[in-house]
């Protein structure tokens, strides 16, 4: 009994095992289990095994693709990093134009026109203030002098001193003594870059006194004061020179020393 190729329709023998015409194998189990209609109609299952065949290599194509693609963007994006885009900044806000303040003018008066002002400058005023010149002093006429001589051992005013003050630049000579209570004073011509030499003369007294810018003489113990009067009888006279400073009177004291303490 003869049968025919699912495949190509041929007619062979019914012991054949594959189809002299196509390369279709007829397995006695498959011929046996494929259904009437399956067989009547040809099917076949070379087109389903060609399918996934072509649709696995589609499918390894599109993954070998995908990964070749993905490596060479990984790779250009560490090579060229992205670049940060900052935001531009924003424009200053322009200033409405300056108005002019508004003149007020009376009838028949030429307004002068106003200064051009260009909106892009500004307008600074600044106050500037003088510092007044210091003021000079005057020139004093003359020098007030006064103060007090003292006894070195007592300390007591010596009333009746005869006071002298001399100009040697001038040879003027200018005399002057303490009232009772031990107190002189004295009105001179103010001298130039200079000062009066001031000489004391007393009854019971040595000419020599103590140097007016010692301190402390009234605070000393009288053996001190008592040593001071020895030096001042055996000291040769050296007159101080004294000299005010400004047109304020300038006190000073002296302290003499009496002979009996040589």
């Amino acid at each position: 009994m003869a049968k025919r190729c699912p495949s190509c329709r041929t007619e062979v023998a019914d012991d054949a095992r594959v189809c002299p015409n196509c390369p279709w194998s007829f397995p006695d189990e498959e011929a046996d289990n494929l259904p009437s209609s399956a067989l009547a109609q040809g099917w076949s299952p070379l087109p389903l095994a060609i399918t996934v065949l072509v649709a696995a290599v589609i499918g390894f194509g599109w993954y070998f693709v995908g990964k070749v693609y993905n490596e060479e963007t990984s790779s250009a994006s560490m090579a060229h990093p992205p670049v940060a885009v900052t935001a531009a900044p924003a424009a200053p806000e322009q200033m409405p134009p300056k108005s002019a303040a508004p003149v007020s003018f009376k009838p028949g008066q030429e307004v002068a026109p106003a200064p051009d002002v260009k909106e892009e400058d500004e307008v600074v005023f600044m106050s500037v203030v003088r510092e007044s010149p210091p003021k000079r002093a005057k020139p004093v006429k003359e020098w007030k002098l006064r103060g007090y001589v003292y006894d070195l051992i007592t300390l007591q005013p010596v009333p009746h001193c005869k006071i002298t003050l001399s100009d040697l630049d001038t040879n003027a000579h200018f005399e002057t003594a303490t009232d009772s209570g031990g107190r002189y004073r004295a009105i001179l011509p103010s001298l130039p870059n200079r000062g009066y030499l001031f000489d004391i003369a007393a009854s019971g007294y040595v000419t020599a006194y103590l140097n007016p810018g010692a301190e402390g003489v009234r605070e000393k113990p009288a053996g001190e004061r008592q040593e001071l009067c020895k030096e001042l009888g055996t000291a040769v006279l050296q007159p101080s020179r004294i000299q005010p400073h400004g047109g304020d009177p300038l006190v000073t004291n002296f302290f003499i020393a009496p002979i009996s303490c040589r």
